[in-house]
């Protein structure tokens, strides 16, 4: 599945946590979280002292000595080391030590860390975490209180949830207002985190990544919820995360899902995904279904984005899309851009598209430049073609004597 291809780009450190993602199974597990809830970090400053020492003069820690009553101290130590990659993969290391013996241990550790370490730690003990006991991970990472960690530990188990239970994932996502995924920043003095644009994006994000799942399982199953239940935005992200996935079976179908989300950024996004699904297994398709987005912006972006997939498909696709496309100043536009993608590496390409520029001087500039790159790349054949071109002699010879090229003028 290529879902995360079409994420909406929130931080780097949100996206690093998107690659994560596996399905797993999620139940249940009330003596877990009883468990994880009742954890108190103790703080013992002998350990701390005799760990300083361990991690100082060996640059890693002492695993072997490793139980619940030292975590504390093990991770005041690790806050104490310089932020960045040592720092990361030393609580990492722990991190995956304490959770190959006891699971909950380690969500304790997780819980004596401090921002940034603790968002990423959580991130990755939910990866872990899902793949051993993913009914104990949901919980944990549900029962949290909200704040950034408890948010990239939902977004590495969410896509894990929802490939089992969508239904469960997308209403407890749907439940929870956005405030409750912030990704960074401090408690307002009511004592909550500020909803704000990029809490809501969060929020889409889930849904759209449970979306996706559950058209993995059974679109139609989402599809009949989403129409019984819910609607508005909530709706639009499910929508286009089940767009994403069926436009890889049935473009068509994603493509009519794609028309009931509201007008905006989301419907944008979900089309440019479906268009380059179907861009890839059925060019023309795609193209008539592109002519029938309105003009503007979007459309040439989308048109954009057809034309890149046509420069890495057979020839005679990007032909007959090229060429057929009804827009004097579009067909021009995609063209260049075509030429753009492929002249580098396959001149021959761009001949046989030359002829859908109906301006007189572009055309004479285009078909120079395409000259310019075969001559380079296959000399004899380019040569052959440069002499039937309609270019003047005078160009075709300028065109012969630039530097580098060995070719005998005819001319």
């Amino acid at each position: 599945m290529k879902v995360w291809l079409y994420l909406i780009a929130l931080t780097a450190g949100v996206l690093l946590i998107f690659g994560a993602l596996r399905a797993k199974p999620i139940l249940a597990s009330s003596q877990t979280s009883q468990r994880v809830s009742e954890v108190q970090p103790s703080f013992e400053k002998d350990r701390v002292v005799s760990s300083r020492a361990s991690v100082s003069n060996a640059g890693s820690l002492d695993f072997g000595q490793i139980d619940g009553s030292n975590i504390a101290a093990r991770s005041a130590l690790l806050e104490e080391l310089p932020e960045g990659d040592h720092q990361r993969d030393l609580t990492r290391e722990l991190l995956t030590k304490l959770f190959e013996n006891d699971p909950p241990s380690a969500a304790e550790l997780v819980a004596a860390l401090h921002e940034p370490l603790n968002m990423q730690m959580a991130a990755a003990l939910a990866s872990l975490w899902g793949e051993k006991d993913p009914q104990s991970a949901a919980e944990w990472a549900t029962n949290l209180p909200p704040s950034p960690a408890r948010t990239h530990a939902l977004l590495s188990l969410c896509g894990d949830w929802a490939a089992v239970d969508p239904q469960n994932a997308a209403n407890f996502v749907m439940n929870s207002p956005a405030a409750e995924f912030p990704i960074g920043g401090s408690l307002t003095s009511t004592g909550a985190f500020p909803s704000n644009a990029l809490a809501i994006d969060v929020r889409s994000q889930m849904l759209f990544i449970i979306g996706s799942r559950w058209a993995v399982q059974n679109s139609g199953e989402a599809i009949k919820s989403l129409s019984q239940s819910i609607d508005g935005s909530d709706r639009d992200s499910l929508i286009a995360g089940i767009a994403s996935t069926l436009a890889e079976s049935s473009p068509s179908d994603a493509a009519t899902l794609v028309a009931s989300i509201t007008p905006g950024r989301q419907q944008n996004d979900a089309a440019l995904t479906v268009l380059l699904e179907w861009g890839r297994s059925d060019p023309e398709a795609a193209a008539n279904w592109l002519k029938l987005f309105p003009s503007g912006e979007f459309r040439d972006k989308a048109i954009q984005s057809l034309t890149a997939t046509l420069a890495q498909q057979e020839p005679d696709s990007a032909n007959s899309v090229l060429l057929d496309w009804p827009v004097t100043d579009e067909r021009t536009s995609a063209i260049r851009y075509y030429l753009n993608e492929t002249l580098d590496t396959d001149a021959s390409r761009g001949v046989s598209v030359l002829a859908g520029i109906q301006d007189g001087p572009l055309f004479q500039e285009e078909t120079e430049r395409v000259a310019q790159h075969w001559l380079m790349q296959q000399p004899s054949v380019a040569l052959e073609w440069l002499g039937e071109t309609d270019l003047e002699d005078s160009t075709k010879m300028r065109l012969l004597s630039a530097p580098g090229l060995a070719v005998p003028s005819p001319f």
